[in-house]
């Protein structure tokens, strides 16, 4: 079961559920070819999923994919662990302007992350770790404001990570055991409840709010310094280190576990029932993101 830490998450998912772009069948075939352009690219090491992912059969029958059940939109493309040892064609993946999960963990892909990944607008998981990536991350990502969790760990990416500050809704940036240099980078530390860097090439000084995560994320990176790690920094000046600060603002309310461990904060239930009051069809969609 996943954890759903506020309101406002669940009413993102809802909104874009509810409010993804209809689609009438000529606009479904392209996007059809679209994907099966995407898959082709990436599934050399395994020709059996290509050959299932064609033009007459239902892509909703395609392995690996789950679609809104009333409208045949492709909501996930989760191809996990299946040898696959191609390259990532996000162009042709983005054109299912629906598509919320994309996940290719643990595979054998290689080549850059496209800059073409920023335009998967709608997309709320995105996870590539445990492939063979090279590259930079792209400048793109930080324009990816719907996502709620991104994996990039397990690779050989190079260069700087772009500033992720505008990812308000990000809760979990996984990128260690990469060849990432610079700055750790920039973001909304208050709100992430994962976050791992180690094992990468990060220099400097561990920025405010990210103390709040244990030495274990940022491990690995021998001239980062910094609170948690033991390593003070160069201007410090034998001080120790400053303990992290509460966020200012409103404390949020208490969570309570329902359905066997989903959490809500506060109203969040009251939220969502007087939501799916008036879009039923939203319950369909949320327990598919719980589910996840």
């Amino acid at each position: 079961m996943g954890r759903i830490p506020n309101p406002a998450y669940l009413l993102l998912v809802i909104s874009i559920l509810l409010f993804s772009p209809t689609s009438n069948s000529e606009e479904q075939e392209g996007v059809k070819k679209s994907l099966i352009r995407f898959v082709q690219k990436l599934s050399g090491g395994n020709k059996a999923i290509s050959k299932r992912w064609n033009m007459t059969s239902d892509a909703c029958e395609w392995v690996g994919v789950t679609c809104d059940p009333e409208t045949g939109l492709v909501w996930t493309v989760v191809l996990e662990g299946l040898n696959l040892s191609g390259t990532l064609d996000a162009a042709s993946a983005c054109k299912a302007e629906s598509l919320l999960v994309l996940k290719l963990k643990n595979n054998n892909l290689t080549g850059s992350i496209p800059s073409g990944i920023g335009n998967c607008h709608s997309l709320i998981m995105l996870d590539l770790s445990g492939n063979r990536f090279t590259g930079s991350v792209p400048d793109t990502v930080a324009n990816m404001t719907t996502l709620l969790q991104l994996e990039i760990s397990d690779n050989r990416l190079t260069g700087e990570v772009p500033d992720l500050s505008r990812l308000m809704l990000l809760r979990n940036f996984l990128a260690q055991e990469n060849r990432l240099h610079g700055s750790v980078p920039v973001m909304n530390f208050d709100s992430l409840q994962g976050f791992n860097v180690s094992d990468n090439r990060f220099q400097g000084r561990i920025p405010d709010g990210a103390g709040k995560f244990g030495a274990d994320s940022f491990l690995g990176n021998p001239e980062l310094c910094g609170a948690p790690l033991r390593d003070a920094c160069s201007d410090d000046a034998g001080e120790p280190a400053a303990a992290v600060a509460r966020p200012a603002g409103p404390i949020d309310p208490p969570t309570v576990d329902v359905s066997g461990g989903v959490e809500v904060q506060g109203n969040g239930i009251l939220m969502l029932l007087l939501w799916c009051c008036f879009f039923p069809s939203c319950l369909a969609g949320f327990c598919f993101f719980v589910g996840m």
